[in-house]
């Protein structure tokens, strides 16, 4: 069966409803939505090893993100640090991981995000 991963699907925000959407309708893919301990976006070596494990994709939805951000002015190096790790370079690295572990496979990325 075709797989669809669902990332950021248990923090109650954007990803939550797309998820409930998909469950909703008539899918006619395995649908895949790790909680945060099963996929931690802050650790790239488990956002690597859960893509080899599951993977490949023939759909990703990506909607991980930090949503209470600080303003700039109060954010101190690692607050900043976290924040970009979760909002941007997971899914770099999560791309990344399923070109290295899937290269002849294709897919399609949905990215959906908030002004939070």
């Amino acid at each position: 069966m075709r797989r669809l991963l669902v990332v950021g699907a248990h923090g109650g925000g954007i990803g939550t409803g797309v998820l409930r959407r998909l469950e909703e309708g008539p899918i006619s893919h395995e649908i895949l939505a790790p909680t945060p301990s099963e996929l931690n976006l802050w650790y790239p070596a488990q956002v690597r090893d859960y893509v080899r494990a599951n993977g490949p994709f023939e759909k990703i939805i990506f909607s991980g993100g930090v949503s209470q951000l600080a303003w700039i002015k109060d954010l101190r190096p690692h607050e900043f640090e976290w924040v970009m790790q979760i909002n941007t370079a997971s899914l770099i690295q999560l791309m990344a991981a399923h070109e290295e572990a899937f290269p002849d496979t294709g897919g399609r990325l949905v990215v959906v995000v908030s002004d939070a």
